[in-house]
């Protein structure tokens, strides 16, 4: 079967996030199944990835801006025009045109949703909302895109509410397809719990989303930790930073602006805690990639954190982002970490048996196969 992904953002080494490591995963487990992917997006990446995969990248050689859906989506019709695929799914804002399409042209079509949210204005935080503005017109350009899908699929149950309950989607049309977790951190085996990171954050540096400040405060009153790698950039970074310089532990922490998957796998299998504060989202990947690496968690009661982990003694969730009750798991788990960590096992094996990328990638194209 011939598959293209849609996607408006680029693939650079440095500056790409969750959706971009999601549509690498999706092409690389159906390339394992012998499909022939390929995937339209932006900018260029200098021969970074297409000279080190089995699948086609077509880039459009413009940059991420604000009418980068529309960049995409004008790209994505001409390539699909060009190679005839026999499914095209699109991860974000050029759907609005190429459902039109590729319904108009009798082509198999679907969306995969992460986050079904639309532009708001908020006078409270005015120039936030400006910021924001780059990711809500992809946003709205992609709700289009799903209203004349026939075929959309959730990255999370908790989506597959948001679609029904944000953007009054027909149920008819959407199916939870859920997300996976890489192989490589699935098929990890380094299990030594002698671990030289005491504690590591991984996201976008944005308080509004991710309240690592809480965090940052939180550490200062513990005594029980010895080094903090952060990797992550964001709007935020220089304020977290300049905080931390304050606060007189600049020197243990380390920050990382980027890498790839399996250097930020590196790191984890060196850690010993994951520290992971959300305000909001729809599958917190990172989570779950902390996890399969044998972390003892302490996250955010986001999307399905509780549903899947409430039971897990190692997984420790918060239900408000509260500096004081930070301090009092750090020095709990470090105080009993050997104990704690002959127990991380048990979530891991739970994620290898759910989130499974060649399931969700079977999952996925099986509607499309004659």
């Amino acid at each position: 079967m011939k598959i293209l992904f849609t996607y408006e953002f680029s693939f650079k080494k440095y500056g790409f996030g969750g959706g971009q490591v999601i549509a690498l995963n999706f092409m690389n487990s159906l390339t394992r199944m012998g499909h022939s992917v390929s995937i339209c997006c932006a900018g260029s990446d200098d021969d970074f990835f297409s000279k080190k995969s089995n699948y086609k990248f077509y880039f459009n050689n413009k940059k991420p801006n604000v009418f980068s859906s529309i960049q995409s989506a004008f790209h994505s019709i001409r390539i699909i025009k060009k190679i005839k695929p026999d499914l095209v799914c699109s991860f974000t804002g050029e759907a609005f045109a190429i459902s039109y399409f590729c319904n108009k042209n009798d082509i198999n079509f679907c969306t995969y949703i992460a986050s079904p949210t639309l532009p708001y204005f908020s006078f409270k935080n005015p120039i936030l909302s400006i910021k924001n503005i780059r990711y809500s017109l992809s946003h709205f350009f992609q709700y289009i895109g799903v209203l004349q899908s026939k075929k959309n699929y959730s990255i999370s149950e908790y989506t597959y509410k948001q679609l029904i309950d944000n953007w009054g989607v027909s149920e008819e049309t959407i199916e939870n397809l859920g997300c996976g977790v890489s192989d490589n951190f699935l098929k990890n085996n380094t299990n030594s719990p002698n671990r030289v990171i005491d504690i590591c954050s991984v996201g976008r540096i944005e308080y509004f989303q991710k309240p690592i400040n809480i965090a940052a405060k939180a550490l200062y009153k513990s005594e029980s930790w010895n080094k903090w790698v952060v990797i992550g950039s964001g709007s935020d970074e220089k304020k977290l930073k300049k905080l931390i310089r304050e606060l007189g532990y600049y020197n243990k922490v380390e920050f990382f602006s980027s890498m790839e998957n399996n250097e930020v796998q590196n790191i984890l299998s060196n850690t010993k805690i994951s520290l992971l504060l959300s305000n909001h989202e729809s599958f917190f990947i990172t989570a779950y990639e902390a996890i399969a690496s044998n972390n003892i968690l302490i996250v955010s009661d986001v999307a399905q954190i509780k549903e899947d982990f409430s039971e897990f003694p190692t997984v420790f969730i918060l239900d408000n982002n509260s500096e004081k009750k930070i301090i009092e798991l750090l020095d709990h788990i470090l105080n009993n970490y050997y104990e704690l960590y002959e127990k991380t096992g048990m979530a891991k094996e739970y994620i290898i048996s759910k989130y499974s990328w060649n399931k969700i990638s079977k999952k996925l194209i099986d509607p499309f196969l004659n």
